[in-house]
C-alpha cells in the first residue's frame, strides 16, 4: 500500500502535486511573499569567502522551496550549521584561536 501524505505528516511527492505547495504550512500566518522577503533581505558581503556565500545560497535555497516539500526547512537548516562551520573554519584557518570580534553583529550579515 503507498503511503500517504496523512502518515508522513508532509506532502507525499507525486507527478499530480509536485509544483503545489506543501500543505504542512497550512495555518501559518505568514504569506509566501513575506516567508521570501525574509529569506532574501539577508545577504552576505562581497568579503565574505566565496566557499561560504555558495553553501548560504544552497541553504536559503533549500529553505525558499521548503514551502513546496516542508521536509527540505530542516534540511536547510543544518545547511546552515555547514555555512557557519565553513565561515569559522576559514576566518580562524589552522589552529587559531579565534578573537571575540569573530562574533560581532555587523562581521557577515549586511
Amino acid at each position: 500500500m503507498p503511503v500517504t501524505s496523512n502518515e508522513l505528516r508532509f506532502k507525499h511527492v507525486t507527478p499530480a502535486n509536485w509544483l503545489n505547495g506543501d500543505p504542512a504550512w497550512t495555518g501559518f500566518a505568514m504569506t509566501t511573499e513575506a516567508w521570501l522577503n525574509g529569506l532574501t533581505d539577508v545577504s552576505l558581503k562581497l568579503s565574505v569567502p566565496l566557499s561560504v556565500r555558495r553553501l548560504f545560497e544552497v541553504a536559503r535555497g533549500t529553505m525558499a522551496y521548503s514551502l513546496m516539500f516542508y521536509p527540505l526547512m530542516t534540511v536547510g537548516a543544518e545547511q546552515l550549521f555547514r555555512v557557519v562551520e565553513t565561515a569559522v573554519a576559514e576566518m580562524l584557518g589552522d589552529g587559531c584561536e579565534a578573537p571575540a570580534s569573530l562574533f560581532a553583529e555587523d562581521r557577515l550579515a549586511s
